[in-house]
């Protein structure tokens, strides 16, 4: 784009014919005849000038002759008439700018001459002429319109006056019932402070009267309640004490003062030899189940137990040894778990000898008393355990035999796989 199209464009003239196009915009209610008729032929005018712009070249337009027709439409006698027309559209205003832009019409058809094509001529008077009897019609469609709306108008005023009438009566209404609702209102909150006020005071009254009943039920009832707990307690201890008396005189009489102490020591020892019996159960117990879980880790790796040359013999003493001796620590663990079960079974049976000779010795005279005690003595201490030899043996020959026997059938199966 050249300098000359620049100036062109930017010549203020293009904003002043937008402004123009802008001010005569306007929306009329009640379209008037004159008033289209001036704004036509104005636009006409205006439309010369924007098709002359249109069609002129750019490098070689009059840009002096452009600056002098936007003076002249700049200027106050058109522009402020236009404003006016925009504010409040009147047919004066529109005559007044038909009137000052008549000195340029002229002008105007001088710029055509630099146009770069033909002006196309086009037939407007007839539809001039139809755009003006449409205007006519127009005005007596709107004089018409003019008498049905005083029509319309006078009824809408009757309508009102009715309206008025019942907005009245209705207020007249709303206001009576406001007031009755207001005297019900009152009354209603009076009653209500008085029934509110009545049930307080006969609950505060219930709540005192309750209290002091049940102040006086508690007191009574911790009166009692203290008076059996203080006889219960005194019953326990005259029977306590009476049990105790009679107890330590039964001894005395007897002279198995120490009867007590010596059943108490066999069942303290049979409580021992229990809990180490089960402790054997149970690490014979732990000592199976890995025996069980290593054989089914080497399964699950998969023994190599034949290599190239013959019998692994590595592979299968690392696989087998192991077993072994879980299995030989279990047996021993099973036995001291049996050893042990034996002594508490017999532990219990002498605390329970120990026990039953009292009331035994209770029913016979006092020599026979005497002399059951010395052989009950000579029976029960100074004798040697000697019948538990075997089961104190912790260690069973046997296991060594089982182990080689599995040990070889291993190997034998094995060749045989060979």
């Amino acid at each position: 784009m050249t300098r000359w199209e620049d100036e062109f464009d930017n010549n203020p003239i293009h904003a002043t014919l937008e402004g123009i196009r802008d001010f005569l915009k306007v929306k009329v209610d009640s379209p008037d005849s004159d008033v289209a008729i001036e704004k036509r032929r104005l636009e006409k005018a205006l439309d010369l000038l924007d098709s002359a712009l249109e069609q002129i070249d750019k490098e070689i337009a009059p840009i002096a002759l452009l600056n002098q027709i936007n003076g002249h439409l700049r200027q106050p006698q058109f522009w402020n008439q236009l404003q006016a027309y925009h504010s409040n559209p009147a047919v004066t205003y529109l005559q007044a700018a038909n009137n000052h832009i008549n000195s340029q019409i002229h002008v105007f058809y001088q710029l055509a001459i630099f146009s770069n094509g033909k002006k196309t001529t086009r037939i407007t008077k007839p539809v001039e002429k139809a755009f003006d009897e449409f205007c006519k019609a127009v005005d007596a469609k709107s004089s018409e319109f003019d008498e049905t709306l005083k029509g319309q108008i006078s009824k809408l005023q009757e309508i009102t006056k009715s309206q008025d009438e019942l907005v009245t009566e209705m207020t007249d209404l709303k206001n009576v019932h406001k007031d009755r609702l207001n005297t019900w209102q009152g009354e209603f909150t009076v009653s209500q402070t008085s029934r509110a006020e009545e049930f307080s005071a006969t609950q505060i009254q219930r709540e005192k009267e309750f209290s002091e009943w049940f102040s006086a039920f508690t007191k009574s009832t911790d009166e009692k309640l203290g008076n059996l707990i203080a006889q219960f307690k005194a019953k326990i201890d005259e029977y306590k004490k009476d049990a105790i008396s009679k107890h330590n005189a039964i001894l005395d009489i007897h002279g198995l003062v120490a009867t007590d102490g010596v059943a108490g020591g066999y069942k303290s020892t049979a409580d021992d030899e229990g809990a180490a019996a089960n402790k054997w159960r149970l690490g014979a117990f732990a000592l199976l189940g890995a025996a069980a879980a290593w054989l089914a880790f080497k399964l699950w790796l998969g023994i190599n137990a034949l290599g190239e040359n013959g019998i692994d013999w590595e592979e299968i003493a690392t696989s087998v040894s192991l077993t072994g001796i879980l299995l030989a620590a279990a047996v021993y663990a099973s036995k001291q778990s049996n050893f042990h079960r034996n002594n508490e079974q017999k532990m219990r049976w002498f605390a329970l000898e120990v026990k039953a000779i009292d009331p035994f010795l209770a029913s016979l005279s006092e020599e026979d008393q005497k002399r059951l005690k010395a052989q009950i003595c000579e029976r029960i201490f100074g004798q040697s355990d000697g019948g538990s030899k075997h089961e104190t043996e912790s260690f069973d020959p046997n296991i060594i035999k089982v182990v080689s026997a599995s040990l070889v059938e291993g190997v034998k199966s094995l060749s045989k796989l060979k």
